[in-house]
């Protein structure tokens, strides 16, 4: 990890020790069960859950604001867990990457989301693999291989996104 990759990170000003034995408590969100972490980026933060519901079960991708903790938009889908062990919730934390919220849920489900608004871009589940190879091998070599990408491969998510 780290900006070039190399599992160094040249950060400065580190907090060493926290000025009170707790911190306060900023805001809180009632959110339902899941096994996803918080997304920080841009002024947001970005997590999953899920709505067990025996009539109508979801998974949710929410998104708050980082300083008040207000709801600024959620998209809930249909999932049925069907055989998913540990039902709780999502695994995985939301992505962003050039403005784009990328959400994988539990039973295989990829999402691609506008991050200020919430808005759809594509979905797909593991069923529709060329999708979801297409959409994950992009992101992955945009991140690690950034200088080796060339302008049409660079845009080919607004290809797909369009179709």
């Amino acid at each position: 990890m780290g900006p070039t990759r190399d599992g160094v990170w040249q950060e400065t000003g580190i907090v060493e020790k926290f000025a009170a034995a707790e911190l306060p408590i900023k805001w809180r969100a009632k959110i339902s069960a899941g096994y996803t972490g918080p997304t920080i980026a841009a002024g947001k933060v970005y997590v999953m859950d899920r709505i067990a519901d025996r009539a109508n079960p979801q998974e949710r991708i929410l998104c708050f604001d980082e300083q008040t903790g207000a709801e600024l938009w959620n998209v809930a889908y249909s999932c049925e867990y069907g055989r998913v062990g540990y039902p709780a919730g999502p695994r995985a934390c939301v992505t962003i990457d050039g403005g784009k919220a990328y959400a994988l849920g539990a039973t295989g489900w990829l999402h691609c989301l506008d991050a200020a608004s919430g808005g759809w871009k594509m979905s797909s589940t593991s069923t529709n693999t060329w999708f979801s190879k297409i959409a994950i091998a992009q992101h992955v070599i945009r991140r690690l291989f950034p200088d080796a990408m060339n302008a049409t491969a660079r845009d080919a998510d607004r290809v797909h996104a369009d179709q």
